[in-house]
């Protein structure tokens, strides 16, 4: 129903959520969406969480948080870390897949991101690269759940936020 950071806060836009809750992205971004949960439900929403963990022959996680939690209502409990959609992805090699229009003016090299950038990704050494080599290109595709603001001086550091997966690969070719 929803995509969550390992920590459990809510990081990607979700049209189920907002039909299931009635409530709006900015609402239950982060962990606003413990508002939908009612107070006096919590604890037993985390319950029937172990609960479920029990039952199930097994259990993946996709963190390190999510399968330390998990594993000691389940041994059976695994982690999967993300994975790739390889024939999506490899469209980007086909010569008649286009670039990008925002990438197709960019220099080489460009290096190249997507995915939600978070207090994982180490702004800092994206910042002393910008500097350190200002003919590179770096480009970040996806949802700021951090302050990004301190990139923005760079010109070499382009930040084009989310994009539909779909023309994920037009974007690839580029990097």
């Amino acid at each position: 129903v929803w995509v969550a950071a390992p920590d459990g806060s809510m990081t990607e836009d979700s049209p189920e959520w907002r039909w299931i809750t009635g409530q709006s992205e900015e609402e239950y971004t982060g962990f606003g969406w413990l508002e939908s949960v009612h107070p006096e439900d919590r604890e037993r929403v985390e319950r029937w969480d172990a609960d479920l963990c029990r039952r199930a022959d097994v259990v993946f996680t996709t963190a390190n948080p999510l399968l330390e939690k998990r594993r000691p209502h389940n041994p059976e409990t695994h982690l999967s870390l993300h994975g790739v959609d390889h024939q999506h992805f490899a469209r980007a090699l086909r010569e008649d897949t286009p670039v990008a229009p925002e990438m197709a003016g960019l220099s080489k090299p460009t290096l190249g991101f997507f995915g939600l950038i978070h207090d994982w990704i180490d702004l800092d050494l994206i910042g002393f690269l910008a500097e350190q080599r200002p003919n590179w290109n770096i480009v970040l595709i996806g949802k700021p759940a951090v302050d990004v603001s301190r990139l923005q001086r760079f010109s070499n550091v382009k930040l084009l936020g989310r994009k539909p997966y779909g023309d994920l690969p037009q974007y690839c070719k580029a990097f």
